[in-house]
């Protein structure tokens, strides 16, 4: 999985996960994500576009749930968006689309963030 730094600013950071979203060690992927946002990056609105992964696997799918529960302690927001179907398959089958915020592309991800409500 290779994460990519797209934008930031004051109220909105944009990630981009490529390949194949797996953690095979949890702690790696979780500070390699948090090089990207920074000290109070938790606090901050990211989007995290999927429109380059290709699969998720187990671990992929607890590395979104744990950074979901950051951004909830922290007061901060994860919108993921753009993710493909196959993926998005898994996401419903778990019933995570209920659990994370989950918009169909950015500019429906930055609505997402602008009006604090959840979609999936």
């Amino acid at each position: 999985m290779e994460l990519t730094l797209l934008s930031a600013d004051d109220a909105l950071v944009q990630i981009q996960v490529a390949g194949e979203i797996r953690a095979v060690d949890a702690s790696e992927e979780a500070t390699a994500f948090e090089k990207l946002l920074g000290p109070s990056g938790y606090g901050s609105h990211v989007l995290l576009d999927l429109s380059k992964a290709r699969s998720i696997f187990s671990g992929g799918v607890s590395w979104l749930l744990v950074l979901h529960k950051r951004f909830v302690q922290n007061g901060g927001q994860l919108v993921l968006h753009s993710v493909p179907r196959t993926i998005m398959e898994v996401l419903r089958v778990m019933r995570l689309d209920l659990v994370l915020a989950i918009a169909e592309d950015a500019e429906q991800a930055t609505q997402l963030v602008a009006g604090g409500g959840k979609t999936g």
